[in-house]
């Protein structure tokens, strides 16, 4: 039976935002469209829609277990107003939650192109506050980061790296970018992005309050270094066809994660 706590449904009985009448528990997300939108292509039957406010979800099977997939937009504002639709409309209430985002490099042995996994965030965004407290610590599952390292390392390219401790999020990039000019101490974190400690928090909202149990993780792959010219990494450049195998990679480790996880009991 599903739970409802956010708004109602229309006259179709769809949800505001997505516009979606259901949500598999198996769930792949990401704040670009066309990151979301190959997704369909790793699918059996995908079934592909774009709501009246521009969002996609894609729903099919991948090797017999079936997929939510959808962007959920930019910051963890917009994750508040996707995020609570698939979990009200899955009637499973153990669900699998994963985003694939990108995000900027913070360390100078982190290159474009190397995938980083979220253990813990550090948070400079407000979102999870208002759902949790302030004083909120943003973890992913632990279950997940060790499904999402196991097969990272199987899938990845040989001359990518992959990294796993603590990222950042903020909810304000084009700020932060700012700032970056007069840091002079090394950040502790590995990346910045800009949704993961809002998904935790939902996660832990939900398991909280309606006895749920949903687990939640993030794979990044490196899109930019942010740290000092100075560094080689900020230097290095990969090829658009290389650009789209990561792409490739980074979806099927995703997909290969859920199932891992799906199979668990």
């Amino acid at each position: 039976m599903r739970h409802f706590m956010t708004f109602p449904l229309d006259d179709l009985q769809r949800s505001v935002h997505l516009g979606i009448k259901s949500a598999y528990p198996n769930v792949l997300m990401g704040g670009h469209e066309g990151r979301i939108a190959r997704v369909a292509d790793f699918l059996e039957n995908p079934e592909i829609r774009r709501s009246k406010r521009g969002y996609l979800v894609i729903q099919g099977t991948y090797k017999g277990m079936n997929v939510t997939a959808f962007n959920h937009g930019v910051g963890t504002g917009s994750v508040s107003a996707t995020l609570p639709e698939i979990i009200e409309m899955c009637e499973d209430d153990r669900m699998n939650l994963l985003r694939m985002g990108s995000s900027g490099s913070l360390k100078s042995n982190i290159a474009i192109g190397d995938f980083v996994v979220t253990t813990d965030v550090e948070r400079y965004e407000s979102t999870s506050d208002k759902v949790m407290s302030a004083d909120y610590q943003a973890a992913a599952s632990s279950a997940v980061v060790d499904s999402l390292l196991k097969i990272a390392a199987e899938h990845k390219l040989p001359n990518q790296n992959l990294h796993s401790d603590k990222t950042m999020v903020t909810d304000e990039l084009y700020h932060f970018n700012l700032k970056l000019k007069a840091q002079t101490t090394p950040f502790e974190s590995l990346a910045v992005s800009m949704e993961a400690s809002a998904i935790f928090a939902y996660r832990d909202f939900y398991n909280q309050k309606q006895g749920r149990s949903i687990q939640a993780g993030e794979l990044l792959v490196v899109s930019d270094c942010l740290i000092t010219p100075n560094h080689p990494v900020q230097h290095q450049r990969i090829t658009s066809d290389m650009e789209q195998k990561i792409e490739e990679i980074h979806i099927r480790i995703g997909l290969e994660t859920l199932l891992a996880l799906s199979q668990k009991k």
